[in-house]
């Protein structure tokens, strides 16, 4: 059966039956608050059933954690590396080394970045501006940062959990694969380039320890970027700045 011919009756039979079972097998005889849930995809709500699983998140007050990973072309270079989907040994695997994910056809895998970022930016705004839907975007890289601990207690907390943190995350991960795009891609650099202002160099950026500083748009854009540096609220942009504030001027 292709997306095309699934029926509304069909999609939402199996999703009822998914958290159903999660639910006895998971709550029975929990006294204490707890969530269950499953990872949809993206691709797996058809085009044409979109606006009844937006009612059906709604009406069923269903929490959804939108998880993206940000440095899409890390996904796709994953996704080459098929070997490491053939070991459940995390040990063995961890010991493994690739050599770098080096696409022929550069132009095809830049388009293919941006379409991938278009999806999560649609989907996020049908989900985001819904006020009926209890909605949360998170970032795959937020969850392996330096403040993963952090993310993780305000998602819990997000959806109403009674659990301890500290208690869901391993004390040791092991890391699948090298951290950085520059180490996973032969010649990033060229793709950085051919990217652009993108969610997916922005992401590499962070990976490879050197946060973005700098924003094209921003220079471009005619209104007035806020900024926020040791508790003092400054503007810069251009010179005709809010009627509040002190006239900006370049030097």
């Amino acid at each position: 059966m292709t997306h095309a011919e699934v029926s509304w009756d069909v999609w939402v039979n199996d999703a009822n039956r998914a958290f159903q079972l999660l639910q006895k097998e998971n709550c029975q005889g929990i006294l204490t608050r707890r969530a269950v849930g499953f990872k949809l995809m993206h691709d797996q709500v058809p085009e044409h059933l979109i606006s009844n699983f937006l009612e059906y998140v709604a009406q069923h007050n269903i929490t959804v954690l939108h998880l993206v990973r940000e440095a899409v072309i890390l996904r796709l270079a994953s996704h080459a590396q098929t070997s490491v989907s053939q070991s459940n040994n995390a040990s063995f695997v961890a010991t493994l080394r690739y050599q770098k994910w080096n696409p022929k056809d550069p132009s095809l895998v830049v388009d293919q970045i941006k379409r991938t970022e278009s999806v999560n930016a649609a989907w996020r705004r049908l989900l985001l501006f819904n006020p009926l839907i209890k909605y949360h975007y998170v970032s795959y890289e937020q969850l392996t940062g330096p403040w993963k601990q952090m993310y993780l207690e305000e998602l819990i907390r997000f959806t109403g959990v009674e659990a301890n943190a500290a208690a869901l995350v391993p004390h040791e991960l092991v890391q699948l694969h090298e951290g950085t795009c520059s180490e996973r891609v032969h010649e990033y650099a060229n793709f950085a380039t051919l990217l652009g202002e993108t969610q997916t160099t922005a992401a590499c950026a962070m990976l490879e320890g050197r946060p973005v500083g700098h924003s094209p748009t921003l220079s471009r854009n005619k209104g007035v970027a806020w900024l926020e540096r040791g508790g003092r609220v400054t503007t810069a942009g251009p010179r005709k700045s809010h009627p509040l504030l002190p006239p900006y001027s370049k030097p």
